[in-house]
């Protein structure tokens, strides 16, 4: 079998696939809400569980509503999903020439998602840890399954059928991979064959791979507080493992290098909880036995007791500052996935991405300002909630001519942006709405 291809080859051949992550996050916001209510807050919980942090004040509101839902994800959903779009026009029949050199671009956006998916499932553990003293395993992993496998039992459903229509021929090796969630994995002798429609599949597998693991290691060193530099570790380590899988280890070229992604989502989480955890105990300390401090050893007092995100919310022009590294970590992606001198733009690649997207996701769930306002607009939010169909279903219509037995309309640009949305739109009106409703019946809610 042919060996897993790199990033930029992966999109050329089998798809960009923007996470179920990001799109499954949907759901478990949900599952931290009311019950009844579908809407993802993953800040919610029992108004009278937690202090509100005191500063800094925008924090407050993200952190201390229970009933806000932040918008702001639903944005960078939409986001991610438009990048994956742009990446697989550039190879559809009759798309504009100026997509050519962006083709390669979609990878961005599933490592956005996984970031995403990797924050709100954490975050709603740690709040789940502090309600009821334990995190339930059996009602996460049925969660998952709800959010994740209803939708993805019509899409391939779909599939089937336009393959007995003759739209494209049918390979059994790539439904099973998509079936096994293994599709991510070069296993020797499987996936002979694999093709372009059940390609997108990829990240999906890694997700599932990610909510079997995660809630265990969760549940085992939560206490001990070694998540957190595991985590920075993981991170720290993504340049060096980047470059070996680039040009090593293929069985697993399509797994280690995207961990750092949902390792920077699942800090983020543990950070904004700890900054909460900090700032309650700071809020009743004995003010009394600072009574004889001097002003500057007060001063000083503050300083060291900052958390890492406070230090964030202090830099000078933080938010302009996070939209130049985002441009740059963009074309240095880019770079990367042109094989250009693959040995410099790897790492650098593994080393700005993260850090870029962990900044990107903080100034969203921390802040409100005008870059959540922006994203909490109303197209882009019902984007975002079409997100995990849409994903799912635009590997059908957004393929390379040549992976179809015919040309076909539904495969031309932009008919096929129109095809998309409507499958992805009514996915999820009709199943992915109808999951909710059947959680919060369960009681996983």
């Amino acid at each position: 079998m042919n060996p897993i291809p790199s990033p930029a080859q992966r999109l050329l051949h089998h798809g960009s696939a923007p996470a179920t992550q990001a799109m499954a996050d949907a759901e478990i916001a949900a599952s931290a809400a009311v019950a009844a209510d579908p809407s993802n807050r993953p800040f919610a919980s029992n108004p009278s569980a937690a202090t509100p942090v005191p500063a800094p004040e925008h924090s407050v509101r993200a952190a201390s509503s229970a009933s806000a839902r932040i918008d702001g994800l639903d944005g960078l959903r939409a986001i991610s999903i438009v990048i994956v779009l742009i990446g697989h026009s550039g190879r559809v029949a009759g798309h504009p020439q100026w997509l050519n050199s962006l083709r390669t671009v979609g990878v961005i956006g599933v490592e956005l998602f996984f970031a995403i998916s990797g924050f709100i499932i954490t975050y709603l553990m740690v709040r789940e840890r502090e309600r009821k003293g334990r995190v339930s395993l059996r009602h996460f992993w049925a969660r998952r399954a709800l959010r994740i496998l209803p939708p993805l039992a019509a899409m391939m459903a779909g599939f089937a059928l336009a393959a007995a229509l003759g739209v494209f021929a049918w390979s059994w090796p790539s439904f099973w991979g998509a079936a096994s969630f293994t599709r991510n994995l070069a296993i020797p002798g499987w996936l002979p064959g694999a093709d372009w429609f059940f390609g997108h599949t990829w990240s999906l597998s890694m997700e599932e791979q990610f909510y079997a693991v995660w809630p265990l290691l969760f549940v085992a060193f939560y206490a001990r507080r070694d998540l957190a530099l595991g985590l920075l570790l993981t991170i720290a380590a993504a340049p060096l493992v980047a470059l070996i899988c680039e040009f090593h280890w293929a069985p697993v070229r399509n797994l280690l290098p995207y961990l750092p992604y949902l390792a920077a989502g699942c800090l983020l989480a543990l950070l904004v909880q700890r900054e909460r955890g900090q700032s309650n105990t700071d809020s009743k300390g004995d003010a009394s036995s600072r009574a004889g401090d001097t002003e500057a050893e007060r001063a000083a007092a503050v300083r060291s007791s900052r958390t890492l995100l406070q230090r964030i919310d202090s830099l000078p022009y933080r938010v302009p500052l996070i939209l130049v590294l985002a441009g740059c970590a963009c074309v240095v992606a880019w770079l990367r996935n042109e094989h250009r001198t693959p040995w410099l733009w790897v790492p650098l690649d593994a080393l700005l991405m993260p850090a870029t997207i962990f900044l990107v996701l903080a100034e969203t769930v921390r802040h409100h300002g005008r870059w959540t306002q922006l994203l909490s607009s109303g197209p882009l939010r019902l984007l975002g909630l079409w997100s995990y169909s849409l994903y799912l279903w635009q590997q059908l219509f957004f393929g390379p001519e040549d992976v179809y037995s015919h040309p076909w309309l539904w495969s031309t640009w932009p008919f096929n942006l129109v095809a998309a949305l409507t499958c992805g739109a009514l996915s999820y009106a009709l199943i992915e709405r109808g999951s909710m409703r059947l959680k919060a019946r369960l009681g996983l809610g």
